[in-house]
């Protein structure tokens, strides 16, 4: 009997940690075959490693193609032929996706060119291209979150005699250097999906020498030899209205996975991929393949020194919060006229949601304040993309923004900090007092905005004298 309990006990605390964890449902469209060469089943079989990829992803839960079929004959939708956005999306809300991913390839090739010497020895060169299209839909706003398209790459070398050739393992729909293009192709489609959805980037863990700790694992589809970009984010880019668009990259390094474990791998520089001692903890990682790998090494773009941080960005997860001083970026275009928004609300709930398991009490990071306020899981991500947008703006325009998601989400503690951080950042010090003290009624605990108003004081105290007493 003891025995039965502690099993039942340890279920039900599975049970419990696994319902706390945020996981984002995603629903996957086959992808269109468009390339010419390429048959069908191949098309199916390029969905399938893509569904793969991202089906690794401990927060993310892919629903396939055959279960929103099904749940489409259930309510009378049909998805047969050409793919109908509209009715696909309606399908994935039914089956209780927030996102949908449409997808199609469009080149399939592969080509070889040859170097005869005397009729004895060819150098033959393999190469091919694999192109897939994407798009993410949100299924709550029908809002395309995402679209891209990504080339996958694979070249060899092979040198025989005459007629030499890389021969197909058979039984597969797709081998030899055309597989290799593809899982490049799928590999930076996956890595962008989790970025977009998931808010999950890949990073290294540990650095020291040539040899690098990276978050990706035998689960994250990581295989020896593959080859990865070591960069750190830089400047943001801005449109007319002062809106980000991005931000640059600074390469680092590149390395290449000698050694891969299930939930991460080791890495070692490459010969003429940068110096690996400048690579640091938190740095950020994208696969590459051989020939953009080569393009790097010809350009030599690699620091000398480690890349200095722009002002204002928060690389490597640094929180810059605090300053009451903003330095503009190089590309930065000038700010619309500051104009006041609307005054923080003071009647706001103090209780914690329901459900919530309790605030957030020292992080910024929307996807983990978020799910501490109680609201439906559509909702929640909504608000957790809005956020992560309102982190790519400056000045006013992140003001504003933030002012709007703090009004419209009465328990939203963290919108409230970061209208007042980013208050306090344009020299608004009575703006920047009313948000942090409304973020603190909401949640009493909430070290960022105490640490925040304990700075305000201790800047705000007249300096002591100097002079001496005659």
């Amino acid at each position: 009997m003891k025995k039965f309990l502690i099993a039942f006990i340890l279920v039900l605390a599975l049970i419990s940690s696994a319902s706390c964890a945020e996981v984002y449902r995603i629903g996957v469209m086959g992808f269109l075959n468009k390339a010419q060469g390429m048959s069908d089943y191949q098309a199916a079989a390029i969905t399938d490693i893509f569904t793969r990829m991202i089906a690794n992803s401990k927060k993310i839960a892919v629903i396939e193609r055959e279960r929103l079929e099904d749940i489409g004959r259930e309510h009378r939708l049909s998805m047969s032929g050409l793919v109908d956005t509209n009715m696909a999306v309606q399908i994935g809300r039914l089956a209780g996706c927030q996102y949908m991913i449409f997808g199609s390839i469009t080149q399939f090739e592969s080509k070889h060119s040859s170097f005869g010497f005397g009729g004895l020895i060819n150098t033959t060169t393999y190469t091919a291209n694999v192109t897939i299209d994407m798009r993410i839909v949100n299924v709550t706003t029908g809002e395309v979150v995402l679209s891209m398209a990504e080339t996958g790459t694979a070249k060899e070398d092979a040198t025989s005699f005459s007629n030499s050739y890389i021969s197909a393992s058979e039984g597969t729909a797709i081998s030899g250097i055309e597989a290799k293009a593809v899982e490049d192709a799928v590999t930076k489609l996956g890595v962008r999906v989790r970025e977009t959805v998931a808010d999950e980037y890949m990073q290294v863990l540990s650095a020291g020498g040539r040899e690098v700790t990276l978050s990706v694992g035998a689960t994250s589809g990581a295989r020896k030899g593959a080859l990865y970009r070591v960069y750190s984010e830089g400047q943001a880019v801005y449109d007319m209205d002062g809106n980000v668009l991005g931000r640059k990259t600074n390469t680092i390094a590149v390395v290449q996975i000698i050694d891969v474990q299930t939930g991460f791998s080791t890495a070692r520089g490459v010969k003429e991929g940068g110096d690996p001692s400048l690579i640091r903890r938190g740095d950020k990682i994208a696969p590459i393949s051989s020939s953009e790998a080569r393009d790097l090494a010809k350009r030599k773009e690699f620091p000398k020194s480690r890349p200095r941080s722009p002002l204002g960005s928060d690389i490597n997860g640094l929180d810059n919060t605090l300053r009451s001083v903003q330095t503009p970026e190089a590309n930065y275009t000038p700010e619309p006229e500051y104009t006041p928004a609307p005054a923080p609300k003071q009647s706001r709930p103090a209780a914690v949601p329901a459900n919530s398991g309790g605030y957030e009490n020292n992080s910024t990071d929307p996807a983990k304040v978020i799910p501490t306020l109680g609201l439906p899981s559509g909702q929640a991500n909504t608000l957790r993309v809005a956020h992560l947008n309102a982190r790519r703006l400056r000045g006013a325009n992140a003001y504003n923004k933030y002012v709007e998601l703090a009004n419209s989400n009465p328990n939203d503690y963290l919108a409230a900090y970061k209208a007042g951080d980013t208050a306090l950042s344009m020299g608004k010090r009575p703006e920047a007092r009313q948000w942090f003290e409304t973020s603190l009624s909401i949640n009493p605990n909430y070290e960022p905005a105490k640490k925040a108003l304990n700075h305000m004081d201790a800047t705000n105290k007249p300096k002591k004298s100097t002079k001496r007493r005659k």
